[in-house]
C-alpha cells in the first residue's frame, strides 16, 4: 500500500489529462474520489466512486439500493463549479481592466444534450442570466422548457439550418417573454424571419455571424475562416442592414456573433478573431454614424470560442491551451 500511494500523484495527473481542471483524485483508500469543487474541494467533500458504486449495487438486504450495473453517476456540483468559475474569470477580467459592460455566458446544447444537464445549467446560471444556445428544432424545444424556469434576461440564442418551423418556434419563444435571438447565418434567412414575423406578429430579436477570415488549426480547422459554411460575409452584412432598414425592422438587429472554432489553442489566435469581429463590429457604427441609424446603440458582440479540452487516448495528450483567466482577459482587452 505504501509503495501504492508513493505513486498517488502520478495517478492524479493521469485522472486529470482528460479535463484542464481538477476533477479527479485517488484518495487514501486507494479509490477514486471525484472532486466536486474543483481545486476548492475541502476533504469532506470527496465523493468516493467505490463507496456510491457498492452503496448502489448491494441487495437491499445489506442496506444497499439493489441496482443492476453499469450506472450512471451524476455530479451536478461539478456543473456549478464551472459555471461559476467561468462567471468568476470574466468578472475578474472585467473588473481588472475597468471594462464598461458586463459577461453573459451561454452553454450550447448540442455539448450534452441531456435534460438534468441543461435544467442544471439553467439552475446554476440563473443568478448570472446564463442562457442556452441552440442548433435545432428538438434543442430548441428543450431550452424553451428549461429557461421558463430560468432567469428571464438569460438569452435563448437560436444558431444552425433553420426552417419555417424553426423560425416559428423561436418567434414563439418570444412571445412567451424569453430573451430569444435569432442568428442569420446565411443571408436567405432573413427573408423567412421577415415574412414569419409579420405573419405571427411577434416582433424578432436578430443577431448576425460574421464569417472571418481567421484560420486556425484545432478541431473543425478546415472549415474556419473563408471557407467556412456559416456567416455572413462583410457585403452580406452590409446587404442585411439595408433591407431591414427597409422593411423598418432595424431595431431587430441587436446581436453581432462570431464563432472562431474549437479547442483554441493560443490566444494569439484569439487575438485574431477578436480584432477582425471588432472590426466587423466599428463599420456598423460607422454606418450608424453616416448611413444608416439605429433606434438603439449598434449590437452587442458576442464572442463563441470553445476552450481546449485535452482528451485521452492512445497518443500524448495534446497540449493544455491557455489557462481560462488568460482567455477572458484576452477578450476583455482586445
Amino acid at each position: 500500500m505504501n509503495h501504492f500511494l508513493h505513486h498517488a500523484s502520478y495517478v492524479d495527473d493521469a485522472l486529470n489529462v482528460f479535463f484542464s481542471f481538477p476533477l479527479l483524485m485517488m484518495n487514501s483508500s486507494g479509490n477514486i474520489s471525484v472532486l466536486p469543487h474543483g481545486s476548492n474541494t475541502l476533504s469532506h467533500e470527496e465523493i468516493d466512486l467505490m463507496k456510491i458504486v457498492s452503496r448502489a449495487s448491494d441487495p437491499k438486504s445489506r442496506g444497499g439500493l439493489g441496482l443492476q450495473l453499469p450506472l450512471i453517476v451524476r455530479f451536478p456540483e461539478i456543473l456549478k463549479n464551472r459555471v461559476e468559475s467561468l462567471q468568476s474569470a470574466f468578472d475578474d477580467a472585467i473588473e481588472s481592466n475597468d471594462y464598461d459592460s458586463h459577461y453573459q455566458g451561454v452553454y450550447p446544447v448540442k455539448c450534452n444534450q441531456d435534460r438534468f444537464v441543461v435544467e442544471d445549467i439553467v439552475k446554476f446560471g440563473s443568478g448570472f442570466r446564463f442562457g442556452l444556445e441552440v442548433g435545432s428544432k428538438p434543442e430548441l424545444l428543450s431550452a424553451m422548457s428549461s429557461l421558463c424556469e430560468g432567469n428571464s434576461e438569460s438569452f435563448l440564442i437560436c444558431n444552425g439550418f433553420k426552417d419555417c418551423e424553426y423560425i416559428s418556434l423561436a418567434l414563439v419563444a418570444r412571445k412567451l417573454k424569453l430573451n430569444t435571438v435569432i442568428v442569420l447565418e446565411q443571408e436567405e434567412e432573413l427573408d423567412l424571419i421577415i415574412e414569419l414575423s409579420s405573419k405571427l406578429c411577434i416582433r424578432p430579436v436578430i443577431g448576425m455571424r460574421a464569417k472571418l477570415r481567421t484560420k486556425h488549426c484545432g478541431h473543425f480547422g478546415s472549415t474556419s475562416g473563408e471557407e467556412g459554411k456559416f456567416g455572413l460575409t462583410t457585403t452580406q452584412i452590409l446587404s442585411v442592414v439595408k433591407k431591414l432598414e427597409q422593411v423598418g425592422m432595424l431595431d431587430c438587429l441587436q446581436l453581432l456573433h462570431f464563432h472562431i472554432g474549437s479547442q483554441i489553442l493560443t490566444t494569439a489566435l484569439l487575438a485574431d478573431g477578436v480584432g477582425e469581429a471588432t472590426q466587423v463590429y466599428c463599420e456598423m457604427v460607422r454606418i450608424d454614424s453616416d448611413h444608416v441609424r439605429f433606434e438603439r446603440a449598434p449590437p452587442p458582440l458576442a464572442a463563441t470560442i470553445r476552450l481546449t479540452v485535452p482528451t485521452g487516448d492512445a497518443r500524448p495528450a495534446p497540449p493544455v491551451g491557455p489557462a481560462l483567466g488568460q482567455y477572458c482577459l484576452k477578450l476583455i482587452m482586445d
